[in-house]
């Protein structure tokens, strides 16, 4: 069932409003699309996400500092 844990709950929830859902996928297919590559001439000051995985079903992100 797709409702059992308190995490499946609270996304149900949220995934109940269309602009939170809108929000909540644009969030997650930031965190899982690939780093784009810097424009010449800038630098990325900030932190970015990169996915690691354990297990073949678990999957864990952690802040990465840009070089």
């Amino acid at each position: 069932p797709l409702g059992k844990g308190l995490l499946q709950r609270l996304l149900l929830n949220l995934c109940a409003h269309s602009v939170t859902r809108a929000a909540l996928v644009c969030l997650l297919i930031d965190m899982i699309k690939p780093e784009a590559h810097d424009v010449a001439g800038t630098s990325n000051t900030m932190t970015s996400q990169r996915l690691y995985g354990c297990q073949w079903n678990v999957v864990y992100g952690r802040p990465q500092l840009s070089d």
